[in-house]
């Protein structure tokens, strides 16, 4: 007696199986980013919208916590409109769905059926909402290697699933979800090279265009200019190198040029108020490498007279 229980419940559990695969295979992939918004069509022309009958229509949600479908909204054969339950969510005129600045709580599993006047049903469809993070800016790096070839790093630190296509003087390098590509070429400079990063609700480029090895940064400084106004410039120099971008820490803080700080910052010089000793560094980076300045002292003396000086402690 055992054995065709067995059999039947076998036979049961794969039916539900191949039953649950065909759902998930007819569902309508969606993709969104995360705080955006998006709406979730339905798609069936209903005949009946307001008076005192209308076509029913139901919206239910499983995300990958829930068991089973959740009932979110609904509008009822008498007209009745019961809004979204979530409070991120509301029904449109024709009856979408419109979710508002989504999260990944959102992603999942979205069912609307619609029903007959009569509330026999007419249509059921299914929509796979993927909820994804935005690809930040990639990061290229280089490194010239001692056969003269040279190292090119392509980064994506964010963004869910990004594929990154690096380009180096025409030829292409693809790299598929991992976030990461290294590339060895033996190609010789000048260089031009381009990497993008996208997924299915973004994409971000960034171009780098070195004339040679020679262009890596090397020794860093500061100089400082005192003024009749009560005012210091210092100054960040690199002995060498090309196409730096500088950022700069006063007394432990680091500085940005968009902010309501004392300092004005542009590029690789930074002015301020003259009547305190500072306490300043700066970093120098580009594609090759980074370097940086230990720590100075910055002070001019009570006497304004324009010159040049050299920090130190």
């Amino acid at each position: 007696m055992r054995a065709p229980f067995t059999m039947r419940s076998q036979t049961a559990l794969l039916l539900l199986c191949v039953l649950l695969q065909a759902s998930s295979a007819n569902s309508k992939d969606l993709y969104v980013a995360v705080e955006e918004k998006i709406v979730i069509p339905l798609e069936t022309r209903l005949d009946h919208t307001s008076g005192p009958h209308c076509n029913r229509f139901v919206w239910r949600h499983k995300s990958s916590a829930d068991r089973f479908l959740q009932h979110i909204a609904e509008v009822t054969d008498i007209c009745q409109k019961t809004d979204c339950r979530k409070s991120e969510c509301s029904l449109s005129n024709n009856g979408s769905l419109i979710l508002h600045r989504v999260t990944h709580q959102d992603s999942g599993l979205y069912n609307i059926i619609t029903y007959h006047p009569n509330n026999n049903k007419n249509t059921e469809e299914d929509f796979y909402l993927h909820v994804l993070d935005v690809v930040s800016d990639p990061v290229v790096k280089l490194q010239c290697l001692s056969n003269d070839s040279l190292l090119v790093t392509c980064a994506v630190e964010k963004g869910t699933k990004p594929q990154i296509l690096l380009t180096i003087n025409r030829e292409e390098f693809r790299e598929s979800e991992m976030g990461l590509i290294n590339v060895t070429t033996s190609l010789p400079p000048p260089w031009n090279i381009s990497c993008s990063a996208n997924n299915k609700v973004s994409q971000k480029m960034t171009n780098v265009f070195p004339k040679s090895c020679q262009d890596a940064l090397l020794d860093p400084s500061l100089d400082f200019s005192c003024h009749v106004n009560g005012s210091v410039t210092i100054s960040c120099v690199v002995k060498s190198g090309a196409d730096a971008l500088y950022s700069w820490t006063v007394d432990g803080q680091p500085l940005q040029s968009d902010t309501n700080s004392s300092w004005q910052v542009n590029k690789n010089h930074i002015t301020g108020d003259a009547n305190s000793p500072w306490n300043v560094s700066c970093m120098a980076q580009n594609v090759f490498n980074q370097v940086w300045t230990p720590q100075q002292v910055i002070h001019c003396q009570v006497s304004y007279r324009s010159r040049k000086n050299v920090g130190s402690r």
